[in-house]
């Protein structure tokens, strides 16, 4: 049988080892979690003894693990937590059994025989085979009422063999199952061992080839003639079958004496060996006591103490020092109680200190050593007195009398006034560390309730100061319909105040049309069993404001069961705004998908005649197309442009770059730009300049003044004059552009300055125009901080105004923040 003791604590791993090892099982040790899953995915173990506490990855996180991946070998938790709820914890996380230390090495093997027997198929200890006996407990075989003299490998091999008795066994399943990874010798040694015990079976009577060699596969025990009856067997055998069991004064039980005699010599020489780490681990504990005694405070000292004792808490009670044991649960249990330590508290920690180390002091592996056996045995292994004493047999708990132990001393006055006085010590060390401990939890329990207060107050509070910024509606009402809360996002979408509605039915929020609606979708959700839901999902739904106008919105409603009574809560939206915007979009899509298609429709079918051979391209109506197709293509490259012009603009992606520029130049470049367009159109133009400097985008002003220019010139007749002149007013100065055209009506005059907006839709064909030139001059005058307008009367002409502020007075950020501010001399 194979075993892996996962322990940190290098002194307790190696008594355990001894003493695993002694009851012939194979033994490995992992000293962290990762390292223990490691070897539990590489190899098969029969059972595994872990610690709680251990590095990298805990003891509870790996039986998790274990059990998570399917894995169903034994797992023994031994650990020095000790509390309910520490065992609840353990066992739910897949464990098998809980043992605290410091525990009592009999009760400990027989609860690992105890859940080795659970694995197999059968449940008994003693296990029987025709005249063959094997009894693991006291680790005795008899043939026919002799005792065979095994060694400890024979002993497991023999053990393997009968708990699988028909079942072959390769030499790498038997290497596999009775020797540790890190000493696996070859073959060889199985069939080595193979042969002894044959040989040692044989010279008690039994046949030789009772393991019996199957050929190219491995070993096996040979099967029984029919009436040959092969069992295990318990303590109370059937008179049929009377069990050869030893009796306590039985010369026979003396190898098993021997047995426990050798374990418990090889643990005390591992203490000896392991004392000095036990002096430097009480040393600790004394620097952290120093250390608090100068009201310093050193967390990775104290914390590292904590961890110190907490060991030792275990090793020393491995090792027969009870006393010490519970002097270093003590101490361990006041250390990480995380809270700064009291001067009462701290003497309390020094005094325990100082009876811990005169505990181990008063137990050195020489004194050990030079006592007979017997004083040995009740030195190292004396149990705890509150800990039960293994018995035989038991699955779930193993028990015995109590107080059976010897003392470690001869009962001599002064002994016994000793011990006396270090059991006083100890009870009073016990009690002060049980009232500290009710103490802490007292007040921890008290700051806990003060938090949980406080923490509910501070939530409450961020509650309702989240309804309270919430732009949306948020609206509760019960049962009956009835608003019960009312934030201050449903104030401003509905008109009412929290006061005028709390305690109204839900319908003074709808119009008349949708209160039974709306009543009967509240009732049908209530007894769903959904608890949230869209409202409005499959038509809009409709809120009326305390002025009587309606608005679309769009609600989610969720509900809470409070004892009998169902709460629900609305949190609505509304999304009239929202549905403006829509329909500007899809107003917008439509216009430039309109605008995009008339041009590529000419250009498209202009090509095509050309394309297909029908017309040359030399002829007159040939050159006609072409001159269709390019002008449709630039009047698309102007309406693409525009679009990008304009959204980057009104997005800030086109920067504004500012440079004093003067009046003059200004108008003188934006007519030099227009001439060729007036002339042929036959119109004259007007120009009174006005001297003084602006701080702008000379560019984008000159690009607004050809575009007023522009569409004065369009909309004016042959031999009429269009006007462009400056004059100062304030702080400002005004540009107007006039014409004599036939005028906008006065409908149109806001209008006129959206995106697409044309006094007459044929504008766009019969005049070349895009419908965002005005828009972008509006965009350009906002970056700049000026206005522009129209003035207009139907058969007369129209007057277009800008304004932008004089050097100086200008106040638009981008503009006056600039550092590429440059004087235009154009």
């Amino acid at each position: 049988m194979k075993i892996l003791v996962v322990e940190d604590d290098e002194l307790s791993a190696y008594a355990l080892t001894a003493v695993l090892t002694n009851q012939n099982y194979a033994v490995e040790v992992a000293t962290d979690g990762d390292a223990a899953w490691d070897l539990i995915q590489t190899y098969d173990y029969d059972l595994i003894l872990l610690d709680v506490m251990l590095p990298k990855l805990d003891g509870i996180s790996l039986c998790r693990k274990i059990r998570s991946s399917g894995l169903q070998m034994p797992i023994l938790l031994l650990t020095g937590r000790d509390s309910s709820h520490d065992k609840a914890i353990g066992l739910d996380a897949g464990a098998d059994d809980y043992v605290v230390k410091p525990f009592d090495q009999e009760e400990l093997i027989a609860r690992i025989r105890a859940l080795l027997r659970r694995q197999g198929v059968t449940s008994q200890p003693v296990l029987e085979y025709g005249k063959l006996r094997l009894d693991p407990s006291s680790c005795e075989v008899i043939y026919a009422g002799n005792l065979l003299p095994l060694t400890p490998k024979e002993f497991a091999l023999l053990e393997l063999f009968l708990r699988n008795n028909h079942r072959v066994f390769s030499c790498d399943m038997i290497l596999e199952h009775l020797w540790s990874y890190e000493d696996t010798p070859q073959e060889e040694a199985v069939r080595t061992h193979i042969k002894g015990l044959r040989h040692k079976l044989k010279a008690v009577g039994a046949n030789s080839d009772l393991v019996e060699t199957v050929y190219g596969i491995g070993y096996r025990l040979k099967q029984l003639e029919e009436g040959v009856g092969n069992r295990e067997q318990g303590e109370n055998s059937s008179p049929l079958h009377p069990s050869p069991c030893p009796s306590a004064s039985s010369p026979s039980q003396v190898p098993n004496l021997q047995s426990q005699q050798q374990a418990l010599m090889a643990v005390a020489e591992i203490w000896q060996q392991f004392q000095g780490r036990v002096d430097e681990q009480v040393k600790v504990l004394e620097e952290a006591i120093a250390i608090l005694n100068q009201n310093s405070l050193n967390a990775e000292l104290l914390s590292l103490a904590a961890r110190e004792a907490h060991t030792l808490a275990g090793s020393l009670g491995t090792f027969g020092l009870l006393l010490g044991s519970k002097l270093a649960r003590n101490i361990e249990l006041l250390l990480s109680s995380g809270q700064s330590l009291s001067k009462f508290e701290i003497s309390n920690l020094a005094s325990w200190v100082k009876l811990l180390r005169r505990e181990i002091e008063g137990n050195d592996a020489a004194a050990i050593s030079a006592l007979p056996t017997p004083q040995v045995l009740t030195t190292v292994t004396q149990p705890p007195q509150n800990h039960p004493h293994a018995g035989a047999g038991g699955d779930e708990e193993v028990r015995g009398d109590e107080g059976a132990g010897e003392d470690r001393e001869v009962n001599s006055p002064l002994s016994l006034n000793l011990q006396a006085i270090n059991e006083l010590e100890l009870r009073v060390a016990e009690r002060t560390a049980e009232l500290i401990t009710l103490n802490r939890q007292l007040q921890s329990q008290l700051d806990e309730r003060q938090q949980t207060q406080e923490e509910l107050r501070f939530s409450e509070a961020r509650f309702a100061r989240i309804l309270d910024i919430a732009d949306d509606a948020i609206i509760s009402i019960n049962g009956f319909q009835s608003i019960t809360l009312f934030n201050q996002g449903a104030e401003k979408i509905f008109g009412y105040s929290a006061q005028e509605v709390i305690g109204q039915d839900l319908d003074v929020l709808l119009p008349q049309r949708f209160f039974q609606m709306h009543r009967q979708h509240v009732v049908d959700f209530g007894q769903s069993p959904n608890i949230a839901r869209r409202m409005g999902e499959r038509r809009e739904i409709y809120g009326r404001r305390k002025d009587g106008t309606e608005f679309t919105a769009e609600a989610s409603i969720s509900k809470i069961d409070i004892g009998k009574e169902i709460f629900y809560t609305v949190i609505l939206r509304d999304i009239t705004e929202r549905k403006q915007i829509e329909r500007m979009k899809d107003e917008f899509v439509s216009v430039v998908s309109h605008e995009l298609r008339t041009p590529l429709t000419s250009i498209h079918g202009s090509l095509g005649m050309l394309a297909s051979g029908l017309l040359p391209t030399d002829s007159e109506q040939g050159k006609r197309l072409l001159q269709i197709a390019t002008e449709s293509t630039e009047r698309l490259v102007r309406l693409i442009n525009d679009i990008l012009d304009i959204e980057r603009i009104e997005s800030g992606k086109a920067k504004m770059e500012p440079e004093i520029c003067n009046i003059v130049d200004l108008i003188a470049q934006a007519v030099n730009v227009m001439q060729p367009l007036a002339d042929k159109a036959g119109v004259t133009l007007s120009i009174s300049a006005l001297s003084g400097q602006v701080l702008a985008d000379c560019d984008r002003i000159i690009q607004t003044l050809t575009n007023l220019l522009s569409n004065a010139i369009k909309f004016s007749s042959a031999g009429s004059t269009v006007w462009l002149g400056a004059q100062q007013q304030g702080d400002e100065v005004l540009l107007r552009v006039k014409d004599n055209g036939r005028g906008i009506p006065s409908d149109k005059l806001e209008s006129i300055f959206e995106r697409f907006q044309q006094v007459d839709s044929s504008d766009s064909r019969n005049h070349d125009g895009t419908g965002l030139g005005l828009a972008i001059c509006k965009s350009i005058m906002q970056q700049h901080g000026g206005r522009i307008w129209v003035e207009s009367v139907l058969g007369q002409g129209s007057t277009f105004y800008l304004t932008l502020p004089l050097f100086g007075t200008f106040q638009n950020p981008d503009l006056e923040n600039s550092s590429n501010i440059r004087v235009n001399k154009s």
